[in-house]
C-alpha cells in the first residue's frame, strides 16, 4: 500500500453505536467505522469466531447504522 492509498481511507471512533445521524436500537456496538472510496464499513475485530451469537448482533448494529459489516478475525475454527 502506497502513501496515496491512505489518503482515500479514513477511520472513525471506537465502540460505535451512532453513525451519521443513525443510532442503533441495540445495546451492542461495533469496534470502528472505516471508509474507503465513499463506502463505509462497520468493522468488528475478533481473536476468533467462537461466538456466533455475538457476530449476529454486530451485523445487526452495522445494518441499523447503514454500514457494510466487516468481521476481522485472527483465528477461524474450521469445525
Amino acid at each position: 500500500m502506497g502513501p496515496t492509498d491512505l489518503e482515500d481511507e479514513a477511520r472513525f471512533g471506537s465502540g460505535i453505536r451512532e453513525w451519521r445521524g443513525r443510532e442503533t436500537s441495540l445495546k451492542n456496538d461495533i469496534d470502528f467505522v472505516a471508509e474507503k472510496d465513499g463506502v463505509a464499513y462497520g468493522v468488528e475485530v475478533k481473536n476468533g469466531l467462537n461466538y456466533p451469537d455475538d457476530l449476529y448482533w454486530k451485523v445487526r448494529v452495522a445494518a441499523e447504522l447503514d454500514l457494510i459489516p466487516m468481521i476481522v478475525a485472527r483465528w477461524l475454527n474450521p469445525a
